[in-house]
Parts: C-alpha cells; structure tokens; sequence
C-alpha cells in the first residue's frame, strides 16, 4: 500500500511490502523455540565416557546456542563434562567442571587460550543440522551425584506441517 507519510514535516513517499499480521507470529516465519531436559546423575549414575544423549534435533534446524546448567554438582575436582553432538563430543563445551552450581552457555568468538586464532569450541556460533541428530553430555569420569539442565535455542528451517 502506497501513501504520503511525514516526518519532522518533511513528506515521504511510503510503500507498504510486509508481509504477515501484527498480532502473534505470522504463518510462513521460521519457528525458533527452545528444547530442554534434565539429568540427574545421582539417579542414574554413569561411567565416565558414556554418551548421554539428552536433546533430539530435528532435521534442518540451526542450534543457535546451547546452555548447560548444573543444579547440583559433584564432588570438586572428580569429573568435568563435554557438550557435543555425533560430529564433534565437544562442539559446545569442553570439559566444563560439574563440581558448583552454574549456568554455562555457548557463545561465538571466544579464543581458545594459548591457541592463535583458533575457537575455544567448535560450535561457537552455533551450528546447521541437515539431518536429525542429539545433543549430549559426556562425562570425563564416573559420575553419580551432579544434576543438570541442558537447553538449546532452535530455529526450524525446515518445511513441515
């Protein structure tokens, strides 16, 4: 829709091209929403090395960012956790200290320490799945009393019904 709209009292020519409503999220938008789950090792203790898949990613979503919440931790200093995927164990976090009560989260552009021009984790800026995969926690050594929250920020690229 085409108009005559001011600004400072100067006449501008306006055009209208949006698309969608104004009220709620429009139809063809992506859909970004968040995945969640917990674990709670004191409930099902395991080995160090187990793969914990938590988190199901549908095909033709983009993980924007992943964050690790540790509710309860484990003793100081017995085991750290790896946040990854099929491709890369520790594409979202390396070897984070499950030991304190804390909130971890991916983030893009963070130098690995010591390493020139190199990211501290794979999946810094977050990562594109084409096909269907997990995201999962994997401890560095046994682990029965540390309780987490594992969260990813999703958008849905893919056409669905």
């Amino acid at each position: 829709m085409a108009g005559i709209v001011s600004y400072s009292g100067i006449a501008w020519a306006q055009v209208d091209a949006t698309v969608g409503g104004t009220i709620g999220l429009p139809a063809q938008a992506q859909k970004a929403f968040v995945l969640e789950n917990s674990y709670d090792f004191e409930a099902n203790a395991q080995s160090g090395g187990t793969v914990v898949q938590l988190i199901n990613v549908p095909s033709n979503c983009f993980v924007q960012q992943v964050a690790l919440l540790i509710v309860t931790g484990e003793a100081p200093g017995s085991v750290a956790l790896s946040v990854g995927d099929g491709s890369d164990t520790n594409g979202y976090f390396d070897a984070v200290a499950a030991s304190n009560a804390a909130v971890f989260a991916s983030q893009a552009n963070v130098l690995a320490a010591g390493s020139n021009n190199t990211y501290g984790v794979g999946y810094g800026g977050g990562k594109m799945y084409t096909a269907a995969d997990t995201i999962d926690v994997i401890p560095s050594g046994d682990i029965s009393n540390a309780l987490i929250r594992l969260k990813a920020l999703v958008i849905d690229y893919g056409e669905r019904n």
